[in-house]
């Protein structure tokens, strides 16, 4: 009787043990990847899709209304939209360029979206700038933007904090671009035309100023046109021979011609000593306006890499 009492209570033991190993699985299994999880992603995904179709419902109202030529304002009309649905405080929606940008706060998640006067709704933040607004300088915390002679290139200038994407596009012949800090920078250009040819010594579009730590990334879509007078079109501006792990990166299906000045260091694409200019894609023409001086790709002992052929110099 005694062998069974202990044989009773071994069993009982390890019947406990397995039990509590088996709650524990389960537990996990449900808080983790189980049925909690899925319902989680479930309800993530009905109100990413929800928080669009009410964006699309408003930007459908705003576009009918400007063909009928009314002057309803898009930011208002979608935060209108929103703040019926999910309540003011819930609710930040705030123009970033010809973009807005769109934040809903539910069950303590927060939905980011930035809707582009086309209708494009993007992931994230996506800053839509017009290059006919005035001159645009990218930090690597903001960008600012004005009109008028350029400004002194420093952090102070930065009047919107930011750290997402951008696009440019528009047409100048007063204004330029200017990528002017170190960082990490997401840009598309899409049926930009900058032509300041009249202005004496002006650069079109000038990647950095910086000696270490850029890194540019530049999508093509549509026509661009970079045009410069006596400099450089899209140039690495101040990289030293030394540098390491910066780079310059063109992509993309659109086309790209970089028009260079004829004077001494003008490049049309590329920059003095500069690394790590790569060329991925793109129907690109880079076209030196004299005989004399002027470099359509490359530059004084820098590193170009191409790697597809359908280029035009």
């Amino acid at each position: 009787m005694r062998n069974q009492k202990g044989i009773t209570l071994v069993a009982l033991i390890i019947t406990i043990i397995v039990l509590l190993v088996l709650a524990i699985v389960s537990i996990n299994l449900v808080m983790n990847g189980g049925i909690i999880g899925k319902a989680e992603k479930g309800t993530d995904s009905y109100l990413e899709a929800e928080i669009k179709e009410k964006v699309n419902l408003a930007y459908n109202e705003w576009k009918m209304d400007k063909e009928l030529g009314g002057s309803l304002d898009l930011k208002e009309v979608v935060e209108n939209e929103l703040n019926e649905s999910y309540g003011a405080e819930s609710v930040n929606v705030s123009k970033a360029g010809k973009g807005i940008l769109i934040k809903v706060t539910q069950s303590g998640k927060e939905y980011e979206y930035t809707l582009i006067d086309d209708g494009t709704t993007v992931n994230g933040q996506l800053a839509y700038l017009d290059i006919a607004d005035g001159n645009i300088d990218l930090y690597e915390n903001g960008y600012t933007q004005y009109t008028g002679n350029l400004k002194g290139i420093n952090k102070k200038n930065i009047t919107t904090a930011y750290t997402g994407k951008y696009i440019l596009t528009g047409t100048t012949t007063e204004n330029v671009v200017r990528v002017c800090d170190e960082g990490t920078f997401d840009i598309t250009i899409k049926d930009l035309n900058i032509d300041v040819s009249s202005k004496n010594n002006v650069v079109a579009f000038l990647a950095g100023n910086k000696n270490t730590g850029l890194n540019v990334k530049i999508n093509i879509e549509g026509n661009n046109k970079l045009v410069s007078s006596n400099a450089s079109a899209l140039s690495w501006s101040g990289i030293t021979a030394n540098t390491e792990g910066s780079k310059i990166e063109l992509m993309g299906n659109g086309n790209l011609e970089a028009t260079c000045g004829n004077s001494y260091g003008a490049m049309c694409i590329g920059g003095n000593n500069a690394k790590n200019i790569i060329i991925n894609s793109g129907n690109i023409s880079a076209i030196k306006k004299g005989e004399k001086y002027g470099i359509p790709i490359g530059g004084t002992n820098a590193t170009i890499t191409i790697n597809r052929r359908k280029y035009n110099c």
